[in-house]
């Protein structure tokens, strides 16, 4: 297939995204303080797949700006394209609870299958030597395993809770509580952990406690820049972020529930 007809089927199947609703995020528009019913929570704006794309690359690019000492500026275009499109993979099922919690374990893991199948094939439109680099980082990125696909799925899951932050500047607030189909388990348990569950502070702790071990020079930047926009939000650093999340396991028995 030539150049010109792998860059419209990519821009092509990229494009979808904007039609898939994120819904982790759907509690984004809701304002907690008004109690309302679920079926108005769910009539409010949703937020899309593609604009949390775009907006997870654009952080990436500036921390990669503002913090070059962490990798090479030769990765950088990959890193960017990547972070990019790091969900269109979601086009097949929609957006799926990051624990699990709503599906059977077969159900899921055949989900999950059908994105990296669908991540592959949208790969191969890109030049061969950067269709191999997607498709090596794409596993990797969702196990949070070696430094970039580990760095990349931090940036994405920073730019969940900085988005919250921006939402409450504005006077709205996200709980996890409204999340479709309903919340995750992972989110119940960090919700009772923190005794709220107002998505800010639960997402902190999920970002938190999925890269406690990942490389001390990759956490320093994006701790400093939560504590930034806690601070520059706030005029303090909330419980989420002080709490010691050393025994605080990602994963747990419990979080693997098929109703709420």
């Amino acid at each position: 297939m030539g150049r010109s007809k792998n860059v419209w089927r990519a821009y092509m199947l990229y494009s979808e995204t904007g039609f898939i609703e994120r819904g982790g995020t759907i509690a984004c528009k809701v304002v907690s303080s008004l109690n309302l019913p679920r079926e108005e929570m769910y009539s409010m704006k949703p937020e899309f797949v593609s604009e949390h794309q775009g907006r997870s690359a654009f952080l990436l690019g500036l921390i990669l700006m503002h913090y070059p000492e962490l990798f090479d500026q030769s990765t950088w275009f990959t890193q960017l394209m990547f972070e990019l499109c790091h969900d269109v993979g979601e086009i097949k099922h929609g957006d799926i609870l990051d624990d699990g919690s709503a599906l059977g374990s077969d159900a899921l893991l055949s989900m999950r299958q059908d994105e990296e199948e669908l991540m592959d094939e949208f790969f191969l439109y890109f030049p061969s030597h950067y269709s191999i680099e997607m498709q090596d980082i794409g596993p990797k990125f969702e196990s949070y395993k070696d430094r970039m696909p580990l760095f990349l799925k931090m940036v994405e899951k920073l730019d969940a809770v900085l988005y919250q932050l921006f939402l409450y500047n504005r006077g709205t607030c996200g709980d996890v509580k409204a999340k479709k189909p309903h919340p995750s388990g992972r989110d119940i348990r960090f919700a009772k952990i923190l005794g709220t569950s107002r998505a800010i502070d639960v997402w902190t702790l999920h970002l938190r406690v999925a890269v406690k071990h990942a490389p001390e020079d990759l956490k320093e930047p994006l701790r400093k820049i939560l504590t930034a926009a806690f601070k520059d939000t706030y005029h303090s650093v909330p419980e989420c972020m002080t709490i010691d999340v050393t025994d605080i396991p990602l994963d747990a028995p419990e979080d693997h529930i098929k109703s709420v």
